[in-house]
């Protein structure tokens, strides 16, 4: 009778245990506290959604943010003001590698390239220092070639009323758009732990 029982209900019970003990897929990182205090300075409202790309987002929370960004991404900005445009064209970014590698999405990730390609070209860290990486880092200094994290910004924040000159090569925000952009180009997000700067 034993026999009997534990061929009949023994594939049940293996499914059963297999399900358990599944992993869930890892989270990403794809902005560091202090871009996202950009992105939230250039999208008001949007806090939620610049947490959870801090530290890393599942696809269900980078396909809601993902819709956050791309509705403040396309708004239109006075001169002074292109620069909510591009903070939130790198959530959008992040939101769209979260989506396109959680679910093989090759256009997501396309998009994730396309929209960080401008501020990637204003960085001067080569893609292998990039691949170098841990963490995200705040910066990347160009006289000693090295990534920094700091705990402080070189430009007032909190204050989305204020004009801003175009980002430049050390900024936050072109620091973290060259780790997304490579990693949207390569289908490959190599850091998992969270900056906490």
């Amino acid at each position: 009778m034993n026999r009997y029982l534990a061929a009949m209900f023994g594939p049940a019970i293996l499914a059963v245990s297999l399900g358990t003990t599944a992993t869930a897929p890892v989270a990403i990182p794809m902005l560091t506290p202090l871009a996202a205090q950009d992105v939230v300075d250039a999208c008001p409202g949007t806090e939620r959604f610049a947490a959870v790309l801090v530290r890393g987002a599942t696809a269900a929370e980078a396909s809601d943010a993902r819709t956050a960004f791309a509705a403040c991404a396309a708004q239109p900005r006075l001169p002074g003001f292109e620069w909510k445009t591009e903070a939130a064209n790198l959530a959008l970014a992040g939101s769209e590698l979260t989506v396109g590698l959680a679910t093989n999405d090759a256009a997501a990730i396309r998009r994730a390239v396309d929209a960080t390609n401008d501020l990637r070209a204003l960085s001067l860290a080569t893609d292998d220092q990039i691949r170098e990486w841990r963490v995200i880092p705040d910066t990347f200094n160009s006289v000693s070639r090295r990534p920094i994290t700091q705990g402080y910004m070189t430009y007032h924040v909190g204050d989305s009323l204020t004009p801003r000159r175009p980002f430049t090569t050390d900024q936050i925000i072109v620091t973290d758009a060259a780790y997304v952009n490579l990693a949207a180009r390569r289908s490959e997000a190599w850091i998992h732990t969270a900056s906490v700067s």
